[in-house]
């Protein structure tokens, strides 16, 4: 391999050979091992290129990297690759790319991708709106801690859209988010806890703080 390598470097292009001395002043051992085909150094290329940290901002050349990264299923780089095509940047937007690209991350486990695909589809973006779908994107978020998505599947609740209205359920979604820190769940407890009688109060509190238990406990 370091044979192999030393030969790679001499026989690209000066371009390339200055491209690569630039990711090398960045990150060292990372550029190298981006080049040499590992997926995670190369989303972390992509996300310098994209941000301009130690290398020249080009969202074009973040596209790139991510690109191979997502070839090779990095999740991280497939949700960065929607957010690409979400917005147009390095790449002509593409709403059904996007989708596309947050999807494969999001049945990964990418919260980001989870959520992202819920304001697609509440916007009727890339795909039909779809109401029953976004909770499931919604709660899958939501598992994984990311309190927006929290915040959200309590209003589903609250609302009857996309599930069954269930004010209990609401609150305890409500109340995790809000010891998340989203001061936007904190507000409306209040309001919810309003529509409840004590004892499910009481009942929302014990599932929200055994839910809060159990995934505290994860590793």
């Amino acid at each position: 391999m370091k044979y192999a390598s030393i030969f790679i470097l001499l026989v690209w292009s000066t371009a390339a050979r200055a491209e690569l001395w630039d990711s090398f002043k960045a990150a060292p051992g990372g550029a190298l091992r981006a080049y040499l085909g590992d997926a995670v150094s190369q989303n972390t290329l992509g996300r310098m290129y994209f941000r301009g940290t130690g290398v020249p901002q080009s969202d074009s050349e973040a596209v790139a990297w991510w690109q191979r990264a997502a070839d090779q299923g990095d999740a991280n780089a497939e949700a960065n690759l929607g957010a690409m095509y979400d917005q147009g940047r390095g790449v002509i937007e593409d709403d059904e790319a996007a989708m596309m690209w947050w999807r494969k991350a999001a049945r990964k486990g990418n919260a980001a991708a989870q959520v992202n695909i819920n304001a697609m589809i509440a916007r009727g973006r890339g795909i039909p709106e779809d109401d029953v779908e976004a909770v499931v994107w919604y709660r899958a978020a939501a598992e994984t801690g990311d309190t927006f998505a929290q915040l959200m599947l309590g209003r589903r609740y609250q609302i009857g859209r996309g599930v069954g209205a269930d004010k209990v359920e609401s609150y305890v979604w409500y109340d995790i988010a809000a010891a998340g820190g989203n001061t936007i769940a904190a507000s409306r407890l209040p309001e919810s806890s309003a529509a409840l009688t004590a004892d499910q109060i009481a009942e929302a509190h014990r599932k929200a703080q055994r839910w809060m238990a159990e995934h505290a406990a994860r590793p």
